[in-house]
């Protein structure tokens, strides 16, 4: 077992010796025996349970991991959620609802404690079981290739180890584990794959784990294959509706042209927008995907929402636009002193100030980085999102206009006049980056002091 465990993290490329990893312990014996293993070969790792709710037992093994990682002297994190309401609720099954959850919980933990990976106890035989789960539902290439190895944080060190080894290895440490009632539960569809449908395939087929698994691989390989040939296809539909300021929005929505799509086949489309989805990290199924396409070909204005209602779908007009359901977080109003750096790392921008020689001054052709008469500047300044009533004279006007109608002139997206930041003095907005600057801010032949003011993607 130890062998495909080293095996593991040569393959990938990762230092046990200088990474930081989070386990996902429930208890059992898997993720047990992956916390003990690891425990002896890499320096710095912390353990997280999550207590579904779903079991008498569940605050007992709750307890079991904190005592157990206690024992070894690993920092441990719990957390818990009542995962058959939340599933209510969403209307989600309780299997996927219960999986979406904990992995939000996880990456959240990852986040807090600085881990760079996070290591999920997955082995040979669970990969096999999902493969056929997915099977039996109807699935495309990626259900078919089973659990992923690694997929970005996520790592599975015990993909390549079997059941049977699992066990040994517990058996040769003396390891203590739980058992979860709910495996043994044939009412759940995985537990009657692992129980009844794996030993009659075993029988009539005794090599078909490797016959399995070499069909994962080459499936696998041409599912990668195909989704870099739609993603090449999607960037040459990319198009971007906020032009320079397109980075303030480029994590949480995406444009793609209609007129390029309806040239491509449904297959493909549907694979671009999939990609869409996992650039997201949102739920769909194969059904949306479908309709999607349909719309999409047929250029009916329509949406569809995720089943995990994290991201819509939009087709208006010449485009389709994919965005958060959630928007983007909001600015919160920040003093910003001369000389001065702002960054904001949700939103992924930098903002400076600094005076400057007024022989530096020159015309921006994108309007991200300004020249401003400092002395006509009522400070101090500061930043903030755009409210509603604020009115702005644009440079070279002699009226004030709405900023809703001047942005709506520069035909940016909801999203991003969201989180664009304005630029105020004490008498209101003195710049409005990749837009305009005030009138009354102006340099002119009386200017003394030159502010200037620079945004950019960080």
């Amino acid at each position: 077992m130890l062998d495909n465990l080293f095996e593991y993290f040569t393959n990938y490329d990762i230092n046990l010796k200088e990474s930081k990893i989070l386990i996902a312990c429930s208890g059992g014996k898997d993720s047990i025996s992956l916390t003990h293993a690891l425990h002896k070969y890499c320096p710095s790792i912390v353990v997280a349970h999550f207590n579904h709710q779903l079991r008498q037992e569940a605050n007992h093994d709750e307890s079991f991991c904190r005592k157990f990682c206690e024992n070894l002297d690993i920092p441990f994190v719990s957390g818990s959620s009542p995962v058959a309401e939340i599933c209510k609720n969403k209307k989600w099954g309780i299997e996927e609802g219960a999986r979406l959850l904990r992995y939000d919980f996880l990456q959240d933990v990852a986040s807090r404690t600085g881990c760079d990976y996070i290591a999920t106890a997955h082995h040979q035989d669970d990969d096999i079981e999902t493969m056929l789960f997915h099977f039996v539902r109807g699935t495309g290439m990626q259900g078919l290739a089973g659990i992923p190895q690694k997929r970005e944080n996520i790592i599975r060190p015990f993909i390549q180890c079997t059941r049977k080894q699992i066990i040994n290895y517990c058996i040769e440490n003396n390891l203590e584990y739980v058992e979860d009632s709910m495996n043994e539960d044939e009412s759940y569809s995985r537990v009657k794959i692992r129980k009844k449908i794996i030993p009659e395939l075993e029988k009539i087929h005794p090599g078909f784990r490797n016959s399995i698994q070499m069909t994962q691989e080459i499936i696998s390989q041409e599912n990668r294959f195909l989704n870099k040939y739609a993603a090449e296809c999607m960037k040459s539909c990319l198009i971007f509706p906020n032009k320079h300021l397109s980075f303030l929005t480029n994590h949480s929505e995406t444009f793609l042209d209609i007129q390029k799509l309806v040239h491509m086949d449904k297959v493909l489309i549907r694979r671009i927008c999939k990609l869409c989805a996992d650039f997201f990290d949102a739920k769909v199924t194969f059904d949306q995907m479908k309709i999607l396409s349909e719309n999409i070909l047929s250029k009916n204005n329509s949406s569809i929402t995720t089943l995990d209602g994290k991201v819509v779908f939009c087709i208006k007009d010449h485009f389709l636009h994919v965005f958060l359901q959630t928007g983007a977080s909001e600015i919160m109003r920040t003093q910003l002193d001369i000389p001065d750096s702002i960054e904001s790392h949700t939103l992924g921008w930098s903002l400076s100030a600094d005076v400057v020689p007024l022989e530096h001054f020159k015309k921006s052709h994108d309007n991200l980085d300004v020249y401003i008469d400092l002395n006509k500047c009522k400070r101090p300044l500061h930043l903030r999102n755009m409210q509603e009533g604020d009115r702005f004279i644009p440079l070279g006007m002699s009226g004030s206009k709405l900023m809703t109608d001047l942005l709506n002139g520069y035909k940016l997206s909801a999203m991003c006049k969201k989180v664009l930041p304005v630029i105020c003095d004490f008498s209101g907005p003195i710049w409005i980056p990749g837009c305009q600057i005030a009138e009354r801010v102006k340099i002119d032949t009386n200017t003394e002091k030159c502010l200037f003011l620079k945004m950019s993607s960080k």
